[in-house]
């Protein structure tokens, strides 16, 4: 398993790779990233056949999607402009192939679901209103159907 850090204020990210019992070694540096990044999650959204990521600033709207490898060599897949304002993305598994997202807006208590297109693109799959403006979080559960 590998993580990844990022500091905002310098605009760097590093991956670093974890040996199961608790040391983690550098594997690459990054710099000149945006600096306004207010989230960074990891999801499967195309057919790269590796880990992808999504980064999202929420104060622009700006969304980019990027491919992985295991030498933590990270390529653009999209990059596209969604609602400004949401507060969590949330990955979660609708059923499909690849990592459906919840995007959720405490300030407007508003929901909506999204899947992927399989080429690094997202379609909306439905949208909710009148949800609590309160929560903190939201966490995907596979919890077993009877």
């Amino acid at each position: 398993m590998a993580l990844l850090f990022y500091d905002r204020n310098a605009g760097q990210g590093e991956f670093y790779d974890t040996d199961g019992q608790g040391n983690i070694a550098l594997l690459k540096s990054y710099s000149g990233w945006r600096t306004s990044w207010t989230q960074i999650l990891p999801c499967s959204v195309a057919q790269s056949g590796s880990p992808n990521l999504l980064f999202y600033d929420s104060n622009a709207g700006a969304a980019e999607f990027y491919s992985t490898d295991f030498q933590a060599n990270i390529n653009l897949l999209s990059s596209s402009t969604y609602s400004k304002g949401w507060t969590l993305i949330i990955p979660c598994r609708l059923g499909a192939t690849y990592t459906d997202l919840l995007f959720y807006d405490h300030n407007r208590g508003v929901g909506e679901f999204y899947i992927p297109d399989g080429q690094g693109g997202i379609n909306q799959l439905s949208s909710h209103t009148g949800w609590r403006t309160s929560w903190a979080e939201i966490v995907s559960i596979d919890l077993p159907h009877p």
